[in-house]
């Protein structure tokens, strides 16, 4: 029984040794649903020190495609390579699941879509934050407010300047910058919750700030760029019955309660600062209750102690949909239409 699971492991070729890439091989290699058989990495130092953790290693693709039998090839490389990779792997005759952005250009992620369909091959896109605890918690909750009217994503810029720092020079071919790198984020994020495909309205920016205003036939969004900031990444969803805070470790629902059946206004104010007060320490207990899960593996089978990437590669091996969302070649090509609109309004394309 146990060889017959490793004869039905996805065989999968990972392109790039960045953060993303070397974070996955670890993870991945002691994923049941996965076999890694090959790493294409064009540094040097950086493909001898994963040389280790796979069976072979490759400089370029042509030659890994050649000699390795992979199911599917894994391309977390810069995004203005994405477009040739995924090419060159489908004309193998391979899936791929490709690192966001999917490409820079719509007309790009279209042909990739294009020619996948024609071969019977998969496209798949990285939306790995959907994948995390507190977004799955909170799309749960969402009934809780009632009718969805505004949501508002607030990301600092400073929280990522260090960990980015050495993407610096790739970084300088997005439009943006460093607001490129996780802009995708927020986008596919804040469609979810919206549950319609939104236009954009208006953007403003410069090098210090972004502000993205986005609309659908009932409700709006605002997705927000700070100036250099101490705040946490925070996303507000305003209903009608409530208000829904998502910061990346936590939730909380604010809700008027006390509002409905109590006549004095100073009776009505205690209850409604009663009802935050206990819902702060519940979300405090939660938040304990889910940190010693993940961090100890208590459950092997609790979606808080496996990674991201590691449950959307576990989607991508059965040949599943997360939820109700899709991480399909179609959704990414989504996101780079709407990227491309929102740096066009900006001047930035």
């Amino acid at each position: 029984m146990r060889q017959d699971i490793k004869d039905n492991r996805i065989k999968v070729l990972m392109v790039g040794a960045g953060s993303i890439g070397q974070k996955e091989l670890r993870e991945l290699k002691r994923h049941p649903l996965i076999k890694i058989i090959g790493l294409v990495e064009i540094n040097d130092m950086r493909r001898k020190a994963m040389s280790t953790l796979v069976p072979y290693t490759y400089k370029y693709l042509s030659r890994a495609l050649a000699e390795t039998a992979a199911d599917l090839v894994r391309i977390a490389t810069p995004p203005e390579t994405h477009y040739n990779l995924a090419i060159a792997s489908l004309q193998a005759k391979k899936d791929v699941y490709i690192e966001k952005i999917m490409t820079i250009k719509a007309s790009e992620s279209r042909e990739i879509i294009n020619l996948a369909k024609k071969i019977g091959k998969k496209v798949y896109v990285r939306r790995n934050a959907i994948y995390t605890a507190v977004y799955q918690e909170a799309y749960a909750k969402l009934k809780e407010i009632g009718n969805i009217r505004h949501i508002h994503w607030i990301e600092p810029r400073e929280e990522y300047s260090y960990w980015s720092s050495y993407k610096q020079e790739w970084l300088k071919n997005l439009p943006g910058g460093i607001i490129s790198e996780h802009l995708p984020h927020a986008l596919y994020i804040v469609r979810w919750f919206l549950g319609e495909e939104p236009e954009v309205v208006d953007v403003e920016y410069n090098e210090r700030e972004l502000q993205v205003q986005l609309k659908t036939p009932t409700k709006t969004a605002l997705i927000t760029y700070q100036e250099p900031s101490d705040n946490p990444m925070l996303m507000y969803i305003i209903g009608s019955k409530g208000t829904l805070e998502v910061n990346h470790s936590s939730y909380r629902i604010f809700k008027p309660k006390g509002y409905e059946n109590s006549f004095n206004p100073e009776i009505r104010t205690i209850k409604a600062n009663l009802y935050d007060i206990l819902s702060e320490g519940k979300n405090f207990m939660r938040l304990i209750s889910h940190g010693i899960i993940r961090e100890l593996h208590l459950n092997s089978e609790s979606m808080y102690s496996k990674s991201d990437n590691y449950r959307q590669f576990t989607d991508i091996a059965q040949g599943e949909v997360f939820g109700n969302f899709h991480i399909n070649g179609e959704e990414g090509l989504k996101n780079v239409e709407l990227f491309e609109k929102i740096w066009k309004k900006g001047g930035q394309l």
